[in-house]
């Protein structure tokens, strides 16, 4: 959904991806909660902070734990919008960038050539810190030469 809103052309997807900071409460409590919902879990890596979920009415969603000071603050930048009538926190442009460039799948990387050809205005200081941090300044030049957009 968050790449969505920063491209001219929308991309289907078939879940949801939900970044949330856990602030204590084990992901065991989170499950069950969730259990009692109708919701179906599936703990897709051994850590447990990545769960899959699923229901038969409201679809799926990927739910991520924070874990680093990086996603707690990208938590913190993500801005309100309304969807539907409700207000969701869509992360800011750079910050879906930069977990795209992190996850570095082929649908990843259309989806940043996808966002760079609508031309967002970005805080390119923040993303070479974050490229730095990750070495990702390499993979996102090579998507910006092959687009035109460096």
């Amino acid at each position: 959904m968050a790449a969505n809103s920063y491209r001219d052309e929308t991309r289907t997807t078939s879940d949801i991806d939900v970044l949330m900071t856990l602030a204590g409460t084990p992901m065991t409590d989170i499950e069950s909660s969730l259990h009692e919902l109708g919701w179906t879990t599936t703990a897709a890596l051994p850590e447990g902070w990545l769960l899959r979920l699923a229901h038969h009415r409201r679809g799926r969603i990927d739910m991520v734990a924070t874990l680093t000071d990086y996603e707690v603050g990208a938590l913190a930048r993500a801005h309100r919008v309304e969807v539907n009538g409700l207000p969701v926190k869509v992360m800011a442009v750079e910050d879906v960038i930069i977990l795209k460039l992190v996850a570095n799948r082929y649908r990843d990387i259309a989806d940043i050539e996808s966002i760079l050809a609508a031309k967002p205005a970005l805080d390119r200081a923040y993303l070479a810190h974050w490229f730095e941090t990750f070495d990702l300044a390499h993979r996102f030049q090579r998507i910006e030469s092959a687009t035109g957009q460096s």
